[in-house]
């Protein structure tokens, strides 16, 4: 029984004498109010649609929610009795409640919740009205109140979100606004349990060999039986691909815990990465039978067989130059592809995104996605499509750069959201890495000047000891990194440093030896700034803003550049910082920053462009010392201004156009040094011919046909000498009968925009 749709929602300021906590105390609220509401749903949403606040999306209106910081909202409706069989259970279930609540059923509490990020799930059969109409009402407290009064640690600089289990971005990123939301903001419903059923499945694939295409797996089934049926039941397990069964197994139930194991599969099609090869999805189907062969539960499964794993060892300074290497069945792959960030601040319109951001996730060839720490926990919709397309998942848990609490019981609350989630998700097989967070390692470095008090990351207890304990009984099957990037005790002591490195540093010339002269094998977050197109920054500011600066000769940000930059509180000054970013950039290759607005969109987009398919070949080519490159990021959660290449209205950046020719199976780029490389991520040699000339004069400076091999590169030749001191190499290039285009920006800075431009017409680049 769905509970989505129409609600009532009543909200108050919340009392500084106390949260009001129970119904009876909610209807004497002072300055209540009441508006229609719908889940799933954010309060911001539902105020919005009353007229009782501006479009946030447009402006600086996100500041005109910051009284609302400090609300208690209640979410009220009715739904009829569900008729319950005999032995059937009802199970009241939340998808998401953001974030402190207390739920109450007829008036009587059952139950409370303190999480955003996972289900919520209470079982009200013996609550429901007999055969009439039941009233619900979830009472959720003020999120920032509820830190009121915390003890004041010393390792940490975000103290207002310690400790709660919201979105970390929800509180003020520089990718996202400050907007610490309300709300049920996923689906809500009544489940009718059946008494004997199916709880659970995992499906794992022990080994994997695709030289003899065969697959060892194991299988984990969790039922549910009443006691006077336990050994009276059986259950039946079949694996399948295209309708033909490939393994079936018949057991008795005569324990809760099935573990059928040694599970040879022959002939087996292994699922791959995008590039490496199909990525086939078998249908695993439990069936739960009766004495007399009767059907009482049955749940599918997809599953792809694959194995994963990560060989990774620290950069030493005594010449141990270790490794970051990810492979599947056995396989190195190597990595290309992005950092997935929030889809919206208001993560109830998640689902409206989803499809369109992941499908352009795949027509810019990602084979892997990095969800990062600072979001909420994507939906199945995701992990499906990513099981489907090949895409790999660098999963995160939802912390980032900070020190989350250290006691027991935030600990507990850790470990209660580990479960949930791994339970979830381990059995795509997508996800290829747990990530105990996002630069908390890291983050000691940057609140006490290189780490001054010798904080050593190793004692941090939920990255070494909740989530690893949690993955050890679920999920052995990957590997697990405690932090990205990851200080083990080696680069603690200054031995080593990281084998998987954020490049962010100064963001100045991205051919900077910042960018260049690293030791790491993976870069895992690498971005620049772009500006947005015109048709969005109409969307996102009023006419009176839309122009960025109130003194163009000082290059001063008026008010709304500075909030979408992104500034959290009007008082601070860390978005017209980040503006800069575009200007400082543009000055590094032009030499000057236009000031027209067209022209400035223009020279900001190319700057972003260049730098991101520079960063993506110099990576991919530097193989196979290298391994793997995630950008930042692919879209927008909210009208900014920021690193990446789609915006929130999914008007796509000249960046995604120049990653998309970057990111093909098989590429020919150039460089500096007019050397011409192949690169072929694939686990097939590739052939092909490239002819290269210069976009200024029309003159041919390379031509040869060539073989790159299997997962691997191969040096071309070298452009003889350049026909001017700056300017554009065109390169055309054929493998397998397609014909691939890329260019190359030579030249040292500043190059005249007007000729960049002239230059770009023959990039055969067609924009949306």
């Amino acid at each position: 029984m769905s509970l989505d749709g129409k609600w009532e929602l009543k909200f108050w300021p919340q009392p500084d004498s106390g949260a009001l906590r129970t119904p009876q105390a909610a209807a004497g609220a002072k300055g209540a109010k009441t508006v229609a509401a719908k889940v799933p749903g954010n309060v911001e949403l539902d105020l919005l649609e009353a007229g009782l606040i501006p479009d946030p999306e447009k402006g600086d209106n996100s500041y005109k929610l910051r009284e609302y910081e400090g609300y208690q909202w209640m979410y009220s409706r009715k739904f009829p009795s569900p008729e319950l069989k005999c032995g059937e259970r009802a199970v009241l279930k939340f998808g998401g409640i953001d974030t402190f609540a207390d739920i109450f059923l007829n008036g009587e509490k059952i139950g409370e919740a303190d999480n955003m990020l996972i289900p919520h799930s209470f079982d009200i059969t013996d609550r429901l009205s007999k055969g009439g109409e039941n009233s619900l009402d979830v009472i959720i407290r003020s999120a920032i109140m509820e830190s009121n009064g915390r003890r004041l640690g010393a390792i940490s600089s975000a103290y207002d979100s310690e400790g709660v289990r919201k979105a970390p971005h929800m509180y003020g990123w520089d990718i996202m606004p400050r907007l610490l939301s309300a709300g049920l903001w996923k689906g809500a419903g009544v489940e009718i349990l059946k008494p004997a059923r199916i709880d659970d499945i995992f499906f794992m694939t022990v080994s994997a060999d695709p030289d003899k295409s065969e697959a060892v797996c194991a299988a984990r089934i969790r039922l549910s039986i009443p006691r006077e049926l336990l050994g009276k039941l059986s259950a039946e397990a079949k694996l399948s691909l295209g309708g033909k069964a490939v393994w079936s197994q018949k057991m008795r139930a005569d324990k809760f815990t099935l573990s059928p194991n040694g599970i040879r599969i022959k002939d087996a099609k292994l699922w791959w990465p995008r590039g490496y090869g199909e990525s086939p999805l078998y249908s695993l189907e439990v069936r739960l039978l009766s004495p007399d062969g009767k059907i009482l539960d049955s749940k599918t499964r997809k599953v792809g067989l694959r194995t994963v794993a990560l060989e990774r060892s620290d950069v030493f300074k005594n010449g141990d130059k270790g490794k970051f290497e990810f492979r599947v069945n056995g396989r190195k792959i190597y990595i290309k592809g992005a950092n997935w960030t929030p889809l919206d601040a208001l993560h109830s319109r998640d689902p409206h995104h989803l499809q369109r951001a992941l499908e352009m996730a795949a027509d810019l060839n990602c084979n892997m996605l990095r969800c990062w720490g600072g979001n909420v926990y994507e939906s199945d919709a995701f992990y499906d499509f990513c099981d489907e397309n090949g895409i790999l998942v660098w999963q995160d848990f939802s912390l980032a750069c900070t020190t989350p609490p250290q006691d027991d019981a935030f600990a507990k609350a850790m470990e209660t959201e580990a479960r949930s989630v791994v339970e979830r998700l381990r059995g795509h097989p997508c996800v290829a890495l747990w990530a105990g967070n996002n630069e908390n390692d890291q983050s000691f470095y940057w609140l006490f000047k290189s780490n001054a008090f010798k904080i050593d990351p190793a004692k941090e207890r939920i990255s070494r000891e909740v989530f690893p304990r949690v993955l050890f009984e679920l999920d052995p099957t990957r590997p697990y990194l405690p932090s990205s990037p990851y200080y083990s005790p080696d680069v603690f002591e200054n031995r080593a440093s990281p084998s998987e490195v954020h490049l962010w540093g100064p963001r100045g010339y991205y051919k900077a030896p910042y960018y260049t002269s690293g030791d790491a094998h993976f870069v895992s977050e690498i971005g620049y700034h772009g500006c947005p197109n015109r048709e969005s920054l109409e969307k996102m500011f009023d006419k009176k803003h839309l122009y960025p600066w109130t003194d163009a000769e000082k290059l001063e940000w008026n008010a709304q550049w500075q909030a979408k930059a992104v500034t959290p509180f009007q008082s601070n000054i860390a978005g017209e910082k980040r503006n800069y970013l575009m200007t400082n950039q543009i000055s590094k290759v032009f030499g000057e920053v236009p000031r027209g607005l067209d022209e400035f969109i223009a020279a900001s987009q190319i700057v972003q462009a260049e730098a991101k398919k520079y960063f993506i070949e110099f990576w991919r080519t530097g193989r196979p010392y290298r391994s793997g490159i995630l950008w930042w990021n692919l879209r927008d959660g909210w009208p900014i201004l920021s690193d990446a290449v789609v915006d929130y209205y999914f008007s796509k950046k000249l960046a995604y156009y120049y990653i998309k020719r970057a990111q093909e199976n098989a590429m020919v780029s150039a460089n500096d040094d007019l050397e011409i490389t192949g690169v072929n991520d694939s686990f097939k040699p590739v052939s092909g011919k490239v002819r290269i000339t210069d976009a200024e004069s029309g003159e041919k400076l390379f031509e040869k046909k060539f073989k790159i091999p299997a997962n691997g590169k191969a040096a071309l030749g070298r452009i003889a000498e350049t026909p001017a001191e700056r300017g554009m190499f065109l390169i055309e290039y054929e493998i397998g009968g397609r014909k691939l285009f890329n260019h190359y920006l030579y030249g040292k800075p500043p190059f005249a925009l007007g000729d960049y431009l002239k230059w770009q017409k023959a990039l055969k680049i067609e924009r949306d």
